[in-house]
């Protein structure tokens, strides 16, 4: 699915290896370019992050076309967790809170960078929560943990965590332990 035209042509989102939210599907961009890698006239395969966003785990990122279960259901593929200098990850889509396919997981960005919401009365930017959303089959957006109605900036640019179409919102449920 082509990334909106709307969002993405007005500023490319490149990310660090430690901002790429983990379900994200990205291209490796070389040092100063905004253009995914080439090597032998043929893009580089596009890249998930598995991993990631766990205090002490860095992200993980593994290559799309490799990831398919083998002998055992097993994945047997290379990831890594570190780029060199100047590599940037731009999203293989970003959409727009208007033009964002339904049942769909977003990590949320805007100015180029993930959208914090307070967690509880900590004035602390560090201890705040990334914003994650998802958007339901009647076209709302609720927060992807809690399923509050969430309003978007115009700005905003999406970026999917989950499969276009496939996601799933997190439903808790009972008494937390």
């Amino acid at each position: 699915m082509a990334a909106s035209t709307a969002v993405a042509e007005a500023a490319p989102l490149l990310l660090t290896i430690e901002e790429v939210p983990v379900g994200a599907t990205v291209w490796a961009c070389p040092p100063g370019s905004s253009e995914p890698a080439v090597e032998d006239d043929q893009p580089l395969p596009p890249l998930t992050c598995l991993i990631g966003g766990v205090s002490q785990l860095g992200a993980k990122l593994y290559p799309v076309n490799t990831l398919k279960p083998s002998v055992g259901g097993s994945i047997l593929t290379a990831g890594f967790t570190t780029a060199k200098a100047g590599v940037r990850f731009k999203p293989t889509n970003v959409f727009s809170a208007d033009d964002a396919p339904v049942n769909t997981r977003y990590a949320v960005f805007v100015g180029g960078k993930r959208m914090l919401y307070e967690k509880g009365r900590s004035r602390d930017p560090d201890s705040w929560y990334r914003v994650s959303v998802y958007r339901l089959a009647d076209g709302r957006f609720v927060t992807a943990d809690h399923l509050y109605p969430f309003e978007l900036p115009s700005d905003a640019q999406l970026i999917p965590t989950t499969e276009i179409g496939e996601g799933k919102p997190n439903r808790r449920r009972g008494k937390r332990r």
